[in-house]
């Protein structure tokens, strides 16, 4: 072979040349096989499984946390003396107006609690009352609470009647000198008659806040000449303060003479000579507030009685500082 004439390309079989694959159809669905199918669906089944127990575990733990949330104020307070116990208790009670028979509720915890409120005649000091058994919850409230000072709100309407209510006040009138408020609910102007008639001639040295409300204000008094003595509605009596609401007046000598503050609200039904008997009586008043609903007979009194009103001073009412009333015959407003 000669070298100088170049080697002659050697040529390469075209033995790796692939062909171009066809296309793929992706419409075509491969088949799945049963087993395989059997398999997927219970893999489906243990992810929902796993879930239900991750949720079930959540809420397991919730409800740990929130028991242990639960126990932590309670332990100190089962661990603490008892006049810890029941200082709390009186605080709690006496703040809960809604809790109206706490005390009896708290002789049913435990022997220790029972124990501890039995002991407490405080505990006992504020009466909350109402219903059919309103006259045996009083009287047991009056046991327990001993000699102390007391204050009642007693809703003789809420499941009572007429008969009810008239057991629960001669329940009360016996201790009625240990109040220093009280509030009462009577299911009719009757049984509220009853009642005021019983304050005749008591002494009442404690007393400080008295209401009365009856659900019947459709029977007014008849007798008029008796009206100053007769109430049928009294709102917030202090000795310095009186607050006369509805229809017919109250006076309770011990206290009308120190009497400083006195509001008339509207529907009153007054006579002229009982509201100047009132008047006359209160020679020490200094705040005077007449409601818009008031009848034209005690704007009338005012005018005649009160004089001038700019000048501050009525010739009945000489220590007078503070005048409001609606009436527009009584302006301007002194105060």
């Amino acid at each position: 072979m000669d070298i100088s004439t170049p080697p002659t390309e050697i040529q390469k079989p075209n033995n790796f040349s692939k062909s171009p694959l066809p296309p793929l159809n992706i419409s075509q669905k491969v088949p799945i096989l049963p087993s395989e199918r059997k398999i997927r669906m219970q893999e489906f089944e243990q992810d929902a499984l796993r879930d239900r127990i991750d949720k079930i575990s959540t809420r397991i733990a919730l409800d740990k946390r929130a028991r242990a949330d639960f126990t932590i104020p309670v332990s100190p307070l089962i661990a603490l003396p008892d006049e810890a116990i029941r200082g709390v208790l009186i605080f709690v009670c006496h703040d809960t107006p809604v809790a109206k028979h706490a005390p009896i509720l708290l002789c049913r915890v435990c022997r220790r609690w029972r124990t501890i409120a039995l002991s407490c005649p405080a505990l006992w000091s504020v009466i909350r009352v109402s219903g059919r058994h309103s006259a045996q919850l009083l009287e047991l409230f009056l046991k327990r609470s001993r000699h102390l000072t007391l204050k009642g709100f007693l809703d003789l309407v809420t499941g009572s009647s007429s008969h009810l209510a008239t057991a629960t006040i001669r329940a009360l009138l016996p201790s009625i000198a240990r109040f220093s408020q009280l509030h009462l609910k009577f299911p009719d102007n009757g049984v509220e008659r009853q009642f005021i008639k019983a304050l005749q001639g008591l002494e009442l040295p404690a007393l400080q806040t008295l209401e009365l409300c009856s659900d019947d204000i459709e029977d007014p008094w008849e007798d008029e000449e008796d009206q100053l003595l007769n109430p049928l509605i009294l709102r917030h009596l202090v000795p310095s303060s009186l607050r006369i609401d509805t229809r017919s007046l109250i006076v309770l000598q011990p206290n009308i003479s120190s009497l400083h503050t006195l509001q008339i609200e509207g529907g009153s039904n007054y006579s002229r000579l009982s509201f100047s008997r009132l008047i006359a009586m209160t020679h020490l008043l200094t705040r005077l507030s007449i409601g818009s609903g008031v009848l034209k007979d005690i704007s009338e009194v005012l005018v005649e009685m009160l004089g001038v009103m700019k000048q501050y001073k009525g010739p009945y009412l000489p220590n007078l500082t503070h005048f409001r009333c609606a009436d527009p015959r009584l302006a301007p407003t002194i105060d």
